[in-house]
C-alpha cells in the first residue's frame, strides 16, 4: 500500500495528463508508421524522458541515459516508473539487459505496462502474452534484450515492474514512438 501511494504520488508530481485510460489506436491512419528512420525513444533522457524509483534512486537514469555501459538494478515488487514530456503513440518496447535468464509467460519476471495518466495501467504482452492488455504484433529475446512490437498506444507513463524475488541489471530501456 505504502508503495502503490508514492508511485501514485511520484505520477501526481511529474503533473500527469489527464485522461481515464490507454488509447488503442488500431484503425488505418491512426498515427505512427512503421518507418524505422521516423522513430524516436521518447523514454530517453535525451527526449526529456524522466526515470523515478524508490529503489536505487540516483541511478535510474543510468536506464534511459542512451548509454548501453550504465546500469540500473530493479528490485523485485518496485517499479521503475518513466515519463515521456507528452503522450506519444508507442509503438515498440525495448529492454536491454546484463545476461541473465528471464522467465515469461505465466507469472513472468518483469511486469511492462503503459498508462496515459500514470494511475490506470494497461499490461503489455512483451513478457505475458496470454494475460495482456495489450498483444505484440511481433516479439524477439535473448539473454541480453526483450521487446515488443505493437499497434500504436498512446500513452506518457511506462512501468517497469520485476516480480518473482528477481532484480536485473537493466542497461537501456528504449519506448520507441513513430512520427
Amino acid at each position: 500500500m505504502n508503495r502503490l501511494l508514492s508511485v501514485a504520488l511520484c505520477a501526481l508530481l511529474m503533473s500527469a495528463c489527464g485522461g481515464d485510460g490507454i488509447v488503442n489506436n488500431d484503425e488505418p491512419g491512426s498515427g505512427g508508421g512503421s518507418d524505422p528512420a521516423a522513430n524516436t525513444n521518447v523514454a530517453s533522457q535525451i527526449q526529456g524522458g524522466v526515470a523515478i524509483s524508490e529503489h536505487n534512486g540516483p541511478t535510474t537514469t543510468n536506464a534511459i541515459d542512451e548509454d548501453n555501459d550504465t546500469h540500473w538494478v530493479s528490485e523485485s515488487g518496485t517499479p521503475l516508473l518513466i515519463k515521456f514530456e507528452v503522450v506519444e503513440p508507442v509503438q515498440k518496447i525495448v529492454v536491454r539487459k546484463t545476461a541473465s535468464t528471464l522467465h515469461s509467460g505465466s507469472n513472468p519476471d518483469i511486469v511492462v505496462e503503459l498508462s496515459l495518466d500514470g494511475l490506470n495501467w494497461k499490461t503489455s504482452a512483451i513478457t505475458d502474452p496470454d494475460n495482456a492488455d495489450i498483444p505484440c504484433q511481433a516479439t524477439a529475446s535473448s539473454s541480453t534484450h526483450i521487446e515488443c512490437t505493437m499497434s500504436a498506444v498512446d500513452a506518457q507513463y511506462v512501468r517497469f515492474t520485476s516480480q518473482n524475488g528477481k532484480a536485473y541489471e537493466i542497461a537501456e530501456i528504449e519506448v520507441l514512438a513513430f512520427h
